[in-house]
C-alpha cells in the first residue's frame, strides 16, 4: 500500500454530524468528524521505539555482513481504520480496525513498506510481522 493512504487510529469513533441550524432532516448517518491521516503520517507518531528487528527467514548463502544468511528488518505494527468509501461498515458504524505493518530498513530514514493484516487484535507482534 502506499504511504499516502487515508486511515484513523483505531480510537476514532463515528458520530452523527452536528444539527445546523435551518430547514431538513436532522443528520442520521454517523461519520468520522475528523478528516483521516496517511499511514505514513500515523506511524511517524509512533515513538522510535515501537520498531524492533524481525528475523523472518534464513537463505542459505552467506556473507561477511551477514554470516548466517538471516533476512530482517525492523517493524512495528498499529491498529488503524482504513478510510477507504468501499469497505462496509460495522453494525456501529464504524470501519473495521486492522493491523497497519511498517517495515523500516536499518539504513532508511522512514518507513519503505507498509500492509495491512486482518488478523485478530490479540494477535502477538511476532507473529504479525512475520
Amino acid at each position: 500500500m502506499k504511504s499516502s493512504t487515508s486511515a484513523y487510529p483505531e480510537a476514532a469513533i463515528p458520530t452523527l454530524k452536528e444539527r445546523t441550524k435551518g430547514p431538513g432532516k436532522p443528520p442520521t448517518t454517523l461519520r468520522y468528524q475528523d478528516d483521516p491521516a496517511s499511514v505514513k503520517a500515523l506511524i511517524a507518531g509512533l515513538p522510535a521505539d515501537a520498531f524492533q528487528t524481525i528475523t523472518w527467514r534464513r537463505r542459505t548463502r552467506t556473507g561477511p555482513g551477514n554470516p548466517d544468511a538471516a533476512m530482517r528488518s525492523r517493524f512495528t505494527t498499529l491498529r488503524i481504520r482504513p478510510a477507504n468509501r468501499n469497505i462496509p461498515r460495522q453494525g456501529d458504524g464504524s470501519l473495521p480496525a486492522e493491523w497497519l505493518i511498517a517495515e523500516l530498513p536499518t539504513d532508511a530514514a522512514e518507513p519503505t513498506d507498509y500492509l495491512l493484516s486482518t488478523l485478530p487484535e490479540d494477535t502477538s507482534s511476532s507473529r504479525r510481522c512475520a
